[in-house]
């Protein structure tokens, strides 16, 4: 469920959007001028105005039955849903921060986790190098992109209280819930503050250089190399 951020919205879902804050000590320096916030301005739609309660119930199915969701075949980017039509430009949002509210995601595979395929972001911007356009989304996209070289996705576990941090272009599913107990997590799609005017929704720059947007682990970055 999406919940959205209006001047009618109650005090109970305002809650939900202040989860955020406690978390922009370690936000805002990793994207360096920081992320937009909620209710920083009043676009109806804008990712930093709205947020994504994934509840996940015992015996949710899945992307796939456990033994699939480690391929990235069964994994996705996320596009808004009128542009997921193959072959469309990408939106990109910077990164994926999900807080885990309850569930048994801490000690097993299939209680409705979060998987992942590790460094996809960056095989991404090579292969979109190779374009002579700006990115374009696919539903299997790993598959369209990395053929028969598709990356394994592992299982996040997690606890309740901690958080999650991905970039935009990580391909991700969500595994089957076979535990007693709900799968919660809240999901913010953070933009950065200092995408330049006219690529807020889209920006291509970004999904070339996947550390575009988070100076600090360029810094780490380049520091590891020397």
């Amino acid at each position: 469920e999406f919940v959205f951020l209006r001047k009618q919205t109650g005090e109970d879902k305002r809650k939900l959007f202040a989860l955020l804050y406690r978390y922009l000590p370690l936000l805002n320096p990793l994207f360096g001028g920081g992320v937009r916030l909620p209710f920083s301005d009043k676009a109806p739609y804008s990712h930093h105005n709205q947020i994504q309660v994934a509840i996940k119930e015992p015996g949710f199915e899945g992307y796939d039955q456990l033994a699939k969701m480690y391929s990235s075949a069964v994994g996705h980017i996320d596009q808004p849903l009128q542009r997921q039509v193959a072959g469309k430009r990408q939106c990109n949002y910077s990164a994926l921060f999900g807080i885990v509210l309850n569930g048994c995601t801490a000690d097993r595979d299939d209680a409705g986790n979060l998987f992942v395929a590790p460094r996809t972001h960056m095989k991404f911007a090579e292969a979109y190098k190779k374009l002579d356009t700006d990115p374009l989304w696919y539903p299997r996209i790993a598959e369209h992109f990395f053929r028969r070289d598709l990356p394994r996705m592992q299982a996040v576990r997690a606890q309740p209280g901690q958080a999650i941090l991905m970039h935009h272009q990580t391909v991700h599913g969500v595994a089957p819930n076979n535990s007693d107990e709900d799968r919660v997590h809240i999901y913010f799609r953070l933009t950065a503050s200092g995408r330049p005017g006219g690529r807020v929704q889209t920006y291509p720059e970004a999904m070339l250089d996947p550390t575009l947007e988070t100076p600090l682990l360029q810094d780490l970055a380049q520091r590891q190399r020397a």
